[in-house]
């Protein structure tokens, strides 16, 4: 159409809804930016770029597409993009749950310490000398080597 009326033409081509995912790759085009390519059965290629929001390395970035390819290659990409969005929930939600154990678990050893007395020892080692001395070096090795 453009070769033909010499001016620019546009086309905009329709979403099939049962679209499905052949490939998806990922390219770092430097920074945090990265160009996502995403490859249907069909055939229709789109690319995005956008902010990862940290720099990833080439490796990271393909490691990643490997998975989603290995994961949900043949499937209709909205069904892709529900899934992942569904698993980026999960992953983060597992990491809050984690955090709030582990800051639980802090809380409580910390909050157990509080208000206790301890009872330090020390001088043990002249002691087990002195107990090694008189009944001799067979009945203590093992408190003789702990306390060297």
């Amino acid at each position: 159409m453009s070769q033909e009326s010499h001016h620019v033409g546009f086309a905009l081509s329709s979403v099939s809804e049962e679209q499905r995912l052949r490939k998806l790759e990922f390219i770092s085009l430097g920074g945090t930016r990265v160009l996502v390519v995403t490859v249907a059965e069909d055939g229709q290629i789109t690319q995005k770029v956008v902010d990862a929001g940290e720099a990833l390395t080439s490796e990271d970035l393909r490691r990643a597409a490997e998975y989603v390819n290995r994961e949900f290659s043949g499937q209709p990409i909205d069904a892709v993009r529900t899934a992942i969005l569904a698993r980026l929930h999960a992953a983060r939600g597992l990491y809050d749950d984690l955090m709030a154990q582990a800051f639980a678990l802090a809380e409580r050893a910390l909050s157990a310490r509080s208000g206790q007395q301890a009872l330090f020892v020390d001088g043990t080692a002249s002691l087990i000398a002195e107990a090694q001395q008189q009944h001799g070096e067979s009945r203590w090795p093992r408190c003789a080597r702990w306390s060297r």
